[in-house]
């Protein structure tokens, strides 16, 4: 593929989230820098206490960080979207949780019956297999991939569902399910 097409881009995420489900704090870091700087060039004063004038709460911001990802594009939308439901600064938590009930509905519409297994799957395990139903997932931003550097310098990946999925009742469904047949394995 290289040869003919050069090098695949690959989407970079920041990883808010550890591959255990633990809160990756220097990722969460790079998120609100950078909201930061992109509040700046519209009002420098905003964005001197980004947590108490535009947001609500610390905890606000981290919430929309985390529910992201660790994707820019769709933290953006749903900073976007939490303002579409903000009369005047700062961002609530309630419109927020708007803002995420909203996409998730769409992560939801895309998903097929048949898929909801494979998300559980690749949920619990960590791992993708190099098919095209994963590759459909991860395409559709369903499936999330991490790669990172270990302390070896080897190239690591992992995999996860996207967090707005993670409360969907299907999924949930779906999980319940696959940790029971893996427990009935070891």
């Amino acid at each position: 593929m290289e040869d003919t097409y050069d090098k695949p881009d690959v989407l970079p995420l920041v990883m808010v989230r550890n591959r255990d489900g633990s809160t990756n704090s220097a990722g969460i870091d790079k998120f609100r820098e950078l909201i930061t700087k992109r509040i700046k060039l519209i009002d420098p004063d905003l964005a001197t206490s980004v947590d108490t004038q535009v947001f609500d709460s610390a905890e606000t911001l981290n919430q929309l960080c985390l529910m992201s990802g660790g994707h820019m594009r769709i933290l953006m939308q749903l900073i976007q979207k939490a303002i579409d439901w903000t009369e005047e600064l700062p961002i609530t938590s309630e419109a927020v949780q708007k803002a995420i009930e909203e996409t998730r509905d769409t992560y939801r519409n895309t998903i097929f019956e048949e898929q909801w297994q494979i998300l559980a799957r690749v949920c619990s395990l960590k791992y993708a297999e190099n098919n095209e139903q994963h590759l459909q997932l991860l395409l559709n931003r369903c499936l999330l991939e991490y790669r990172y550097y270990d302390e070896k310098k080897k190239l690591q990946r992992w995999y996860n569902v996207h967090p707005l999925i993670e409360e969907i009742e299907q999924f949930q469904k779906a999980l319940a399910q696959v940790k029971s047949l893996l427990d009935m394995r070891q």
